[in-house]
């Protein structure tokens, strides 16, 4: 299996000795509509796609890539490539390119685990017949036994990726409009996706005691949804996070509750909506 996999990799990424001197500039394309076709061995492809743009709670905007072995939300600022954490809206530096062989950097997962980064190779490689400079950055948590290793290569961005059980190489790509490999099984980007911000009325209505509220997503945002009673007073909080792009369906039990007419309001980015219901025992 190992072997079978080795020889695919090679087949695509052939390496020429290290360079020295200043880094080279890498490109990690984040334009919409990019795909990255990875495989661990032959018939067996995993997809990832640039799907939208997005502002996030701290000001930034970021690039949405959906997919297992390559997917959140990224934006580049000169020689690093930022990753954009759920947790307390923050930001992480995934990969300095202006780093040397052997030196390193440190980020934390959610509080509870550091994982230092250090790259462990740089060079030419030759990738769909282009030569093109990468850089390896292993990656390897201070708390438990797991590693990695991660390749970028410029122009293409994440070629391979290298874990205790996974051996993934890229395999095909389109990447600003060119294609490179063939492309297989993979879904159109964004499906899925609403197109809008939108606040449904809620189901049953008149309810008795629970009804559903459902809601669009068109990119990620932190989201409130509350509920109110007719006199403006706070009856329920059924969402006060962060969520993904999106449709979403949220059960509100008005147990213990007086009948009348109640409203529920959602806050989303610049989206703000309120709707009205009706609790009849």
């Amino acid at each position: 299996m190992r072997q079978i996999l080795f020889t695919l990799l090679i087949s695509l990424l052939v390496i020429t000795p290290e360079v020295s001197g200043q880094n080279p500039p890498i490109n990690f394309p984040l334009e919409i509509g990019n795909i990255w076709q990875y495989s661990e061995s032959p018939g067996h492809f995993s997809h990832s796609i640039a799907v939208y743009d997005t502002l996030m709670p701290n000001g930034k905007t970021y690039t949405y890539i959906q997919g297992d072995l390559a997917g959140g939300y990224f934006r580049k600022e000169g020689a690093k490539l930022y990753a954009y954490g759920q947790s307390g809206a923050q930001e992480k530096l995934r990969y300095d390119f202006s780093l040397a062989i052997g030196d390193t950097m440190s980020f934390e997962i959610f509080g509870e685990d550091t994982v230092i980064t250090t790259v462990s190779a740089a060079g030419i490689r030759e990738i769909f017949g282009l030569d093109k400079y990468y850089m390896s950055f292993h990656m390897e948590s201070v708390n438990s036994s797991g590693d990695a290793e991660f390749t970028i290569t410029d122009g293409f961005g994440l070629t391979r990726s290298v874990g205790e059980l996974l051996f993934y190489g890229l395999t095909a790509a389109v990447i600003n409009g060119a294609q490179f490999g063939l492309i297989v099984d993979v879904k159109t980007p964004g499906q899925g996706i609403p197109a809008d911000f939108s606040l449904h009325q809620n189901y049953p209505n008149p309810f008795n005691p629970a009804t559903k509220i459902s809601f669009n997503l068109p990119q990620a945002s932190d989201v409130s949804l509350k509920v109110y009673d007719i006199l403006g007073n706070q009856a329920a909080v059924l969402l006060n996070g962060f969520l993904d792009a999106g449709s979403y369906s949220y059960e509100f039990d008005g147990a213990g509750l007086s009948s009348g007419i109640y409203f529920y309001r959602i806050k989303a980015g610049n989206f703000n909506s309120v709707k009205k219901m009706v609790l009849l025992r």
